[in-house]
């Protein structure tokens, strides 16, 4: 009873589904069961590599470039320190120059002290005295033409630039200026070549008190 029922149970499931009786389940495809893999995420693309005969070219004119221009900044800085050399160079050797003179002219300078003394002290005029001014005169003349030059301090605020005191005394000439001279200083355009020896005044001499004049003139 049961075993004949089951077939005929089967045989109306499978007219409900659609399905003939006999007819083989269908099995799915090899296709439909293997799934694809999931793609993976695209990535940003690698920058191109110059390989061709252009990018290349382009490449090589632009270390061209490149290189001209630091050669062309290392010629301007090697001109521009070869110009200061040579400045410098030039001012060095007018220096010495320059110096090379004041030396010299150093050391004649003690014969035009000793013949300016002797013209403060000649008596009268005569052939010597003008023998002696015209030696003097001739040393001046040959001074000017390297423009060495003797300066006056006489009157002269004392400058310790130019001057070198070696005496403070009393006189009429107000405090702090020259009030003697006893060796003329020379210069050499804006360059001192030697420095004057002076007096320095201390201001006019403190006036008598009166005891002291009532003294001399009891005397």
């Amino acid at each position: 009873m049961n075993d004949e029922q089951q077939p005929a149970e089967e045989a109306e499931l499978s007219t409900e589904n659609g399905e003939t009786p006999g007819d083989a389940p269908q099995q799915p495809s090899v296709s439909e069961t293997v799934s694809e893999p999931a793609s993976e995420p695209a990535s940003e693309p690698a920058a191109p590599v110059p390989t061709g005969p252009t990018s290349l070219l382009s490449a090589a004119i632009r270390a061209l470039v490149q290189e001209k221009l630091e050669t062309w900044n290392r010629l301007l800085r090697t001109a521009a320190e070869f110009d200061n050399f040579k400045k410098r160079s030039k001012r060095d050797v007018t220096d010495s120059t320059r110096r090379a003179e004041d030396r010299v002219v150093l050391d004649f300078l003690p014969i035009i002290d000793n013949l300016e003394r002797a013209l403060a002290h000649a008596e009268g005029e005569g052939g010597l005295t003008d023998g002696v001014r015209m030696v003097h005169k001739q040393f001046l003349t040959t001074l000017e033409k390297y423009d060495i030059h003797p300066f006056d301090s006489v009157g002269q605020p004392f400058d310790p630039e130019r001057h070198e005191a070696i005496q403070q005394m009393p006189s009429d000439v107000a405090s702090g200026s020259i009030c003697n001279e006893l060796q003329r200083g020379y210069i050499r355009g804006d360059r001192l070549v030697r420095p004057a020896l002076v007096v320095v005044s201390s201001g006019p001499p403190p006036a008598a008190t009166g005891g002291e004049s009532s003294q001399a003139e009891d005397q």
